[in-house]
């Protein structure tokens, strides 16, 4: 059969058949053209992920939430206190003394979730991130592993810890775009990432990178964080580098354990997201170290830099932004503790933004502003494109400069970052999570009504505030004061051998 060989774009076909793109996933970064029938037809829209029917696609930056590119600038990350510069030295340090004072009595009182193994559990989670501080950004960090031939007969390869396709005296990896994502979407959740997104860095996505960073080094400047034409990323004491050609990005979720944050506030709660947050510098070290090694450049976010994750969650349709402030997904709810984010040279493709109907039901909803003891989260119904006002005395500041908590440029439920981190010092744990184990999406087995729910959440608001009376009366709650020691006395209960709630 002979070929239809007119040069064909995956667009214009579906402008010619009348039909739209929506619900098909883009390829922005590089659009196929198709030289034929026999390629088109073998050509897989990308999809997000293999999710059910009610999670619609939208268009590329076509994201529940409004977003004003205009508005939207770079973050000084640098600048970013959520509790110090809103008290003063004086007051800060004061209610700092407090929390230690109390914390002591809380250990020397064995206080449920608040006893010495309870506190060194919320510690023991931030070992790894710790450990892994200083090699997480950069795929050419790792070189510092690279060991040298103790016996210099043997060839180099056969002594490197990290090996890549240069000392191996191979090609790199070369694969269409499909294959680079599937391959990427494997390793990332090998590596212990979640689900997978991909994006890439445009013009508005651009702003979507912080201007900078707060140094490691106590006492040094921030680092700038700038795009140079150079072939490998690297940092000096003042600018960490990326090279231009990392215009492509890979997002996902790292979760965490759901259940255990229905401990909140607690340390038990806190150890699970510290854990979550060592999980996050572990897989980018794993994907950074195969990216590496198959011929690529990769820098990471790690646990809570270079870019606003929750923002990349939403564009890339791993999820959507919740009252909350952070993203939700369809598979997870709220109980992901961030977004991991990579740039790379990799070519890969785009994953557009989501429409499960989840940002919609939080106008109908509010448990989360309910439950929080600091309200720290908005109540109001509908969100807005004003951030916190500098008036607000929720947490009581001494002169609160909510510039350095929120980011003008979307239309939100800004939350009150100061008043929510003052909690933790007044609460005597490292975060709260409150809000999380409330959420109605809080709610993770795919065989319950739950995924009918959202099917009918994603589908209609009418009943969503049917779903939060019959959230509220189906008790779905905090874990009582005499619940906390079932952690320590039930390790097959909280964590059983065929653990599926996370992946490491």
């Amino acid at each position: 059969m002979n070929n239809y060989h007119n040069t064909l774009s995956r667009r214009d076909f579906m402008k010619g058949l009348g039909l739209t793109t929506a619900g098909l996933g883009s390829l922005t970064v590089a659009s196929p053209v198709f030289h034929d029938l026999d390629e088109l037809s073998a050509f897989k829209s990308f999809e997000t992920e293999k999710r059910p029917w009610w999670v619609k696609e939208r268009d590329y930056l076509d994201m529940t939430t409004e977003v004003d590119w205009d508005m939207k600038k770079r973050w000084p990350d640098a600048n970013y206190d959520n509790f110090m510069a809103h008290l003063g030295p004086q007051e800060a340090l004061k209610r700092i003394a407090d929390m230690t004072t109390q914390r002591q009595q809380n250990i020397l009182s064995d206080k449920a979730g608040h006893g010495l193994r309870d506190y060194v559990l919320g510690r023991t989670g931030w070992s790894t991130m710790l450990a892994l501080m200083p090699l997480y950004w950069s795929s050419r960090e790792l070189e510092t592993f690279d060991l040298s031939p103790s016996i210099p007969e043997l060839p180099v390869n056969g002594t490197l810890f990290l090996l890549n396709n240069e000392n191996l005296n191979v090609p790199k990896w070369e694969g269409t775009l499909e294959e680079n994502a599937n391959m990427v979407r494997s390793i990332v959740r090998w590596a212990g990432g979640s689900t997978v997104g991909f994006g890439q860095i445009d013009e508005k996505t651009i702003k979507l990178i912080f201007e900078n960073e707060a140094s490691m080094t106590p006492g040094a400047p921030p680092q700038q964080i700038v795009f140079e034409d150079v072939e490998h990323p690297y940092q000096t004491d003042t600018k960490k580098v990326i090279p231009t050609k990392c215009k492509y990005v890979i997002t996902t979720t790292i979760r965490e354990d759901v259940d255990l944050v229905r401990y909140a506030p607690s340390e038990i709660n806190g150890g699970t997201i510290s854990k979550a947050y060592s999980q996050n510098s572990s897989t980018a070290v794993r994907v950074n170290t195969f990216l590496r090694g198959i011929g690529y450049n990769s820098v990471a976010s790690g646990p809570a830099f270079m870019v606003p994750n929750v923002a990349w969650a939403v564009v890339t349709g791993l999820g959507e932004l919740n009252r909350m402030k952070s993203s939700f997904t369809p598979e997870n709810g709220p109980a992901i503790r961030n977004t991991l984010v990579f740039l790379t040279d990799l070519p890969l493709p785009v994953t557009n933004p989501i429409d499960a109907g989840m940002n919609r039901f939080c106008y109908d909803c509010g448990k989360c502003a309910e439950a929080c003891p600091a309200s720290a989260i908005n109540s109001e119904r509908e969100p807005s494109w004003d951030i916190v006002s500098a008036s607000d005395q929720r947490g009581n500041p001494v002169h609160l400069n909510p510039s350095l908590f929120n980011n003008p440029g979307h239309k939100s439920w800004f939350t009150n970052h100061f008043a929510c981190s003052n909690y933790w010092v007044e609460s005597c744990s490292m975060g709260c999570g409150i809000c999380v184990s409330r959420c109605v999406f809080s709610k993770l087995n795919p065989s319950s009504i739950h995924e009918v729910v959202k099917g009918a959440v994603a589908t209609t608001p009418v009943f969503n505030s049917f779903f939060v009376k019959m959230d509220n009366l189906f008790g779905y709650n905090k874990f009582s004061a005499e619940d906390q020691t079932d952690f320590w006395d039930n390790p097959d209960k909280w964590q059983p051998l065929s653990n599926w709630k996370t992946n490491y």
